[in-house]
């Protein structure tokens, strides 16, 4: 059986819940109600189980592998992770998913390659949280405002080659 038809849809859900538990992150962390915790806990959850769901149809295994044991560490950490720097809050695990889900994409064309569009440019600061802050990639976090400003820089280059500061 076909499953491609289902991809597109099947990511376009899982930016929803992703989109939602960003949303949930910001008014946790701002509370107006008790119930923004469980929200943004409960949007994660279901982002993660929506994209196992479509690795698993997709019979991509060594990816859904990898999912599953962020969705494990999610699970004892907590789906509420969030990563602080300067003074914005991200969702650790929200930045997890869309990096998996952008591939997913990627890989059937259901993404832009070669022409990305960039309407939003504190959508591609806030997705960059994670990478600028991972100890996979750089050797520390940021230890100084200079440090987060040439990590923004070089990954907004990719998207603006002619960028000047």
């Amino acid at each position: 059986m076909d499953t491609t038809p289902h991809i597109a849809p099947a990511i376009a859900a899982i930016e929803l819940s992703t989109r939602e538990a960003d949303r949930y992150c910001d008014e946790y962390h701002a509370p107006q109600e008790d119930s923004d915790f469980a929200n943004f806990n409960h949007y994660v959850e279901r982002a993660f189980t929506e994209l196992l769901v479509l690795l698993d149809r997709l019979n991509l295994t060594a990816i859904y592998q990898r999912v599953m044991a962020e969705f494990e560490t999610a699970q004892k950490d907590g789906f509420a992770k969030t990563i602080h720097f300067e003074d914005m809050i991200f969702s650790k695990w929200t930045d997890r998913i869309r990096l998996f889900t952008d591939a997913v994409a990627a890989s059937y064309g259901l993404a832009k390659t070669g022409q990305v569009a960039v309407n939003d440019l504190k959508k591609v600061l806030k997705r960059a949280a994670y990478a600028i802050c991972n100890t996979d990639i750089f050797a520390c976090v940021p230890r100084n405002e200079a440090d987060v400003h040439d990590r923004r820089e070089a990954i907004l280059k990719c998207h603006y080659p002619d960028l000047k500061r």
